[in-house]
């Protein structure tokens, strides 16, 4: 029989943390993706950045970021790599 501190999370494949700016989002991801087993974070910032001229007020660059960070996703589930927490910010428009 688990303890209850053994049983948390069991199972779980994906997180999405999502919030404000600064709040912590990847600190807790970071966390998550440890306590949980050998997991992994995506986080769609790191996605967003990669465009060579990244405009952060873009909901266009956001939404080509995130479908970026959900392929990850899927291909880390694929091979084995559970729980996959994908940290987003959110702003006035989301």
């Amino acid at each position: 029989m688990r303890s209850s501190e053994e049983s948390v999370g069991v199972g779980v494949k994906v997180l999405l943390l999502r919030g404000a700016p600064g709040v912590g989002k990847s600190t807790v991801g970071r966390l998550l993706a440890g306590l949980l087993g050998d997991g992994a974070i995506c986080e769609v910032d790191r996605f967003r950045a990669m465009f060579a001229g990244v405009d952060w007020g873009s909901r266009q660059q956001h939404e080509m970021a995130l479908r970026a960070a959900i392929a990850a996703c899927r291909s880390l589930l694929e091979d084995g790599v559970s729980p996959v927490v994908v940290v987003d910010v959110f702003g006035r428009d989301s």
